[in-house]
Formats: structure tokens, sequence, C-alpha cells
């Protein structure tokens, strides 16, 4: 009997959720104090959201239909299909896989296409629209805060501000570009 589309892609996310709700059920868990629940909850939830993003990815390349001729910008046509081709994309949620079906020449000068890509909208990094939002709020509200030197963030790397940042998050503090954690904060 074939599988539903819940069990076909949706099952660990399913199985997460259900694992959720019996560690927060548990006799022990009763035990717990509000702030090891809300890290839990935490934890736990942002790799459902993981799971489901992920889900929904494999779901639309099983639904991705294949084109017989695919034409880029610069003229050339891409008769060579490639199927299961992969990419990783940083998410709020964490990382997954992006498979697609990719086309392409035989000639190497020109780049292989990804319409899936297209159709999602994709950055040519690794980095989503979401994580980008994040980065661009917490730096704002760092800079605002404690850091005036922060604006030197955006002249750095994407993954120099997110290194940063999660540095910062991790040990409690806001940190800028140009901040080690060594520095201390400036008082307004």
């Amino acid at each position: 009997m074939p599988k539903s589309v819940e069990e076909e892609y949706f099952q660990q996310a399913h199985e997460q959720y259900q694992q959720l709700i019996e560690t927060l059920t548990e006799e022990e868990t009763q035990e717990w104090e509000h702030g090891e629940i809300e890290s839990y909850i935490n934890n736990s939830g942002t790799e459902l959201l993981r799971l489901l993003l992920q889900g929904h990815l494999d779901l639309r390349y099983a639904q991705e239909e294949y084109q017989s001729e695919v034409m880029g910008t610069d003229g050339e046509k891409r008769p060579h299909r490639r199927k299961k081709t992969q990419r990783k994309l940083e998410t709020l949620f964490g990382e997954v896989v992006v498979t697609r079906v990719g086309y392409s020449t035989q000639k190497p000068e020109v780049s292989a296409l990804y319409p899936a890509d297209g159709k999602l909208n994709l950055p040519p990094d690794k980095y989503s629209d979401g994580l980008r939002r994040r980065v661009a709020e917490e730096a704002s509200k760092a800079r605002a805060q404690h850091y005036p030197r922060f604006d030197s963030c955006f002249r750095i790397s994407l993954e120099s501000c997110l290194l940063l940042l999660l540095i910062g998050e991790r040990s409690g503090r806001n940190l800028g570009a140009g901040a080690s954690l060594t520095d201390t904060p400036r008082e307004s």
C-alpha cells in the first residue's frame, strides 16, 4: 500500500512532535524549572520546524516536473538533466538540504541552471531570507544598544556577522564587528 504524503515526507517531523509531547508529559519533566522547560521546547521545537521545512522541500522535489528544454538568459540551451542535485540552506531553524533538478551543457564555461531555485527564490549563497532578516535585526539592536561600531559588520562577510552574533548569544553578550569576547559593551 502506498504511503501518504504525510508518511512519506513528514514522518520525521511527526515523530519529533510526538517525542516533544511525550517528554513534556513525563513525570520527571513535571519537576523541571520553567527555564529548563523553555530551553527544551525551544531546542526541540526548532528541530520540529526544521524537519517540517525539510519535509516540504523534499515534497517539492518529488513533485518537480522535468523540463524538456531549458534556456538560459545567455541564450545557451541546457539539454542535460541532472537529478537529485543538492545544495545546503541555512535557515532560522537550522540547515536543510534543497534537492532539485539541474540542467547543464557539456561546456565547462556555461553554468548549470536550477529552475526550482528560482521558484523558491533561493539566494546565491547558503543563507535564507529569514536568517538574513534575523541578522539584520540583531545587528541593529546591538548597534543601537552597545556597539556604535557595529555598522562595520556590513562591510564584512555574512558568515562573520553570524559568527559574532552566535558567540554573543551563547555568551549572553551582544558582540559587534571588530569586537572580541574580551570587549566590554560601552555605556550610553
